[in-house]
């Protein structure tokens, strides 16, 4: 895990290495272990690192790690698979004076070009530079666990990956189960998918899903509107787009200016297909787990851990998008598959579990404290000030709410106001 930067530029009287050391200073207690800059002989390139030793604890790891004479690269992540790779790439003449995943990354893109991507297993973000052909090739992996941020205006090109911490000695290493309520169909919202799903193809009634799930005690409605939409999913996907913008607008606080602007940006696109596969497919790679995979990259890497999500293996996602819908909802149950695949593991308290609980922060408690209401009214002040809120706001009284709760509107404005500080 490391902190990534680098600039390339048309002119190179546009940035220097200082514009390059103050990326990286801001990456400094992410990266504890070491820093290191690089800039090609025209200045026109200049990749930083900051470094956090795992698995290559040595000098040889030192990033900006040069490969072959030709390629400069700087790489945040893990390759799982690196030690498959590397005899690989070694049966076909590349050597190797490191044992890390970088230098692999280096070779594997010297051997396939962009194809090497096809065969990485892991959570990776870098950037290659390739002197002789004057090309930078950056990449992120497929889900984006580790996000790569970036730049492009006037001829330069600016990256950095800025949400790496943890600690050479003792690093703890966790398993998270990010993704499986996605690629499973975990969320009590996507009954009416699978239910419109089963409907439309005249199977609801034989196979007694909606009977099953009410015995389970699921109160997830499915109306003569549901029916609508399972027979008329392009109609439904305008009705959708519609009611997501009026809500995105509607909201009594905001000032008319506001919500005029909004109302011409704001953007919502529905699912391409209104089968269950479709919308699990739509949550992981459009909305919902990008957002969760850049929560679960800064809170743990804040906290000195690397979290590793094994429902993520390109090759399990891929297999679970094979199957049937049938084999994610069935007989009532979510995430059926999975339950039928730990029956024998797990005791059956767990497995058949029903309810499902988020983790969330203990907001309405610190709602409650004199100082955070302050900070609250403060925020208000200033949203008012920007003209995104009413100035009748400030008048009212600030209610504690948990962080699921709908109204929890003051916590939201306190966030809000952060983006202008």
């Amino acid at each position: 895990m490391c902190g990534i930067a680098g600039i390339i530029q048309s002119s190179s009287a546009s940035y220097n290495k200082e514009h390059l050391k103050k990326m990286t200073d801001a990456l400094a207690h992410r990266g504890p272990d070491g820093e290191g800059y690089w800039q090609n002989e025209s200045g026109h390139v200049l990749l930083g690192h900051r470094r956090l030793s795992i698995i290559d604890l040595s000098e040889a790891g030192h990033q900006p790690m040069h490969y072959l004479g030709r390629y400069t690269i700087v790489h945040n992540g893990e390759l799982y698979n690196y030690i498959e790779l590397k005899e690989q790439l070694q049966k076909s003449g590349y050597a190797f004076r490191s044992a890390t995943g970088t230098e692999v990354i280096a070779a594997a893109y010297d051997c396939w070009k962009g194809d090497c991507l096809q065969k990485f297993d892991g959570m990776f973000a870098f950037a290659i530079w390739d002197e002789q052909n004057k090309e930078l090739f950056a990449a992120r992996d497929r889900l984006g666990e580790k996000p790569f941020y970036y730049s492009a205006s006037g001829g330069n090109f600016l990256f950095a990956k800025v949400y790496e911490l943890a600690k050479q000695h003792g690093v703890k290493v966790l398993l998270d189960g990010q993704g499986a309520d996605e690629l499973l169909a975990g969320y009590h919202k996507y009954y009416k998918w699978y239910w419109q799903e089963l409907f439309r193809k005249g199977k609801l009634s034989g196979r007694k899903e909606l009977k099953s799930a009410r015995a389970l005690g699921i109160t997830e409605p499915f109306t003569w509107k549901n029916k609508i939409a399972a027979w008329f999913p392009a109609f439904a996907s305008i009705v959708m787009e519609r009611q997501y913008l009026l809500k995105a607008v509607a909201h009594p606080d905001l000032t008319k200016e506001f919500v005029q602007q909004q109302s011409r940006e704001a953007y919502y696109s529905p699912p391409d297909h209104f089968t269950l596969n479709g919308v699990l497919h739509f949550s992981t790679f459009v909305h919902g787990l990008q957002e969760l995979l850049r929560f679960s990259d800064r809170n743990s890497m804040a906290h000195g851990r690397e979290v590793r999500l094994p429902f993520l293996s390109h090759e399990l996602v891929e297999f679970l998008f094979s199957l049937p819908s049938d084999y994610k909802i069935r007989n009532g149950w979510t995430k059926w598959l999975l339950r039928e695949a730990m029956k024998q593991h797990l005791p059956e308290s767990i497995v058949w579990r029903r309810d499902k609980v988020g983790f969330e922060p203990p907001q309405k408690n610190w709602m409650q404290d004199n100082r955070v209401q302050g900070e609250i009214q403060s925020a208000k002040g200033k949203l008012v000030e920007e003209k995104i809120l009413k100035p009748e706001v400030l008048q009212k009284k600030i209610n504690p709410h948990s962080s699921h709760e709908a109204e929890s509107y003051d916590w939201r404005y306190l966030s809000a106001s952060l983006l202008f500080k």
